[in-house]
């Protein structure tokens, strides 16, 4: 009787011991539970508001590309950008009536269709010779240049270009003024010079002769 008591005793007492530390289990699992659903709340509020903010930022972003867009597409002078490979990505209106092409016809195309020879032809190298040495000889800078309408007549423009990094890419922009009536008057006006000192000189022969 005294073994079977204590038997009884024991298992009462483990069973008490089973049932608290099935308390405190369920108790710490609650608790978890509780913790995970609080820290759920607080992630899904900060992914919510992530998520706000990122569209905020693409509405942003899309505003500013657009107005830039905007000035890019109403500028007076030709805006084209290329890759590294010399391929024209994009092209404001103006290139049409600089060069004859419309945006859709050079976006695609190797820019060196819009250069006459020699330079067509040896535009990929002049790139790939900047790519070895780094020296530029246009980037950074402008100078008159001849460009190649579509037409096949050489048109007089003033080109400067800028390097720039997207995404580990490299691009390039130039932009394009058309210089032909300046080049025009100058021409006319140093044609106007040799007249000048042509009528100069004969006349000075003229008074010398009589």
């Amino acid at each position: 009787d005294r073994v079977e008591a204590q038997n009884r005793a024991d298992m009462r007492d483990t069973f008490f011991l089973f049932g608290a530390l099935l308390t405190l289990g369920l108790g710490a699992l609650a608790l978890v539970i509780t913790r995970l659903r609080r820290v759920s709340v607080e992630l899904e509020d900060q992914v919510a508001q992530r998520t706000a903010d990122l569209e905020q930022a693409n509405v942003a972003m899309a505003i500013k590309e657009e107005e830039t867009r905007s000035v890019v597409d109403h500028m007076v002078d030709c805006v084209i950008t290329i890759d590294d490979k010399g391929i024209i990505r994009s092209a404001n209106p103006v290139v049409e009536n600089l060069f004859g092409y419309s945006r859709n016809e050079v976006i695609g195309q190797n820019v060196s269709i819009l250069m006459p020879e020699p330079h067509s032809s040896a535009h990929d190298g002049y790139m790939e010779r900047y790519y070895r040495t780094g020296q530029a000889h246009i980037i950074g800078t402008g100078r008159e240049i001849e460009g190649l309408h579509k037409n096949g007549e050489r048109i007089a423009v003033y080109l400067a270009v800028s390097e720039y990094f997207v995404g580990g890419k490299r691009y390039f922009t130039g932009i394009l003024r058309d210089i032909r009536e300046r080049v025009r008057v100058m021409k006319d006006l140093e044609q106007a010079r040799l007249e000048a000192e042509q009528a100069s000189q004969a006349k000075s022969a003229f008074l010398a002769t009589m």
